[in-house]
């Protein structure tokens, strides 16, 4: 049994091997800002709703800040799709270095669509930057579309992922 266990130990100590890819774990990383204090954690969507005298995490202070979801679009087939946020506050969306959505709302309607925007199959580099208004409730949720805007949701949960790091292990 002793045997067993230092195996068992041994096997959850041992790093990976250099040049083998890790793993994509779900959900996005998302460090949020209030001035110079930040606190990172691992997000499901690119969504949320911050009461205005409330603070985006427990460990920063209330007032205006900033999120940032960093990770991958794992698109099942190649594909051109549309985004859109509902939000209050401003919203910028880069897929694969590229700008493809840049908007601002104060009253939490749908935003104008991106143009068409062609996702590979396989994973698509994502980072979406989200600034709260000065005053009021802060909130925001990405949309897509793959049939030009005809049917909006969610991005799945399980189409977005993250690689392990420190920042992000930290968060989670």
């Amino acid at each position: 049994m002793r045997n067993v266990l230092i195996a068992a130990v041994a096997i959850l100590v041992v790093p990976v091997a250099p040049g083998q890819p890790l793993k994509p774990l779900p959900g996005l990383v998302t460090p949020f800002r209030t001035g110079p204090a930040a606190d990172t954690t691992v997000t499901p969507n690119v969504w949320l709703y911050v009461p205005s005298s409330q603070p985006p995490t427990p460990f920063l202070s209330a007032g205006s800040f900033t999120a940032t979801w960093d990770g991958a679009l794992v698109a099942e087939l190649r594909g051109d799709f549309t985004f859109r946020a509902v939000l209050r506050g401003s919203l910028k969306l880069e897929i694969n270095g590229v700008s493809v959505l840049d908007v601002a709302g104060a009253d939490d309607q749908p935003s104008a669509s991106s143009a068409s925007v062609r996702l590979n199959k396989g994973p698509n580099i994502l980072k979406a930057t989200y600034t709260a208004p000065a005053a009021g409730d802060a909130s925001v949720r990405l949309q897509w579309s793959e049939n030009k805007g005809i049917l909006w949701e969610p991005i799945n949960l399980g189409q977005l992922t993250h690689t392990a790091s420190p920042e992000a292990d930290q968060g989670a």
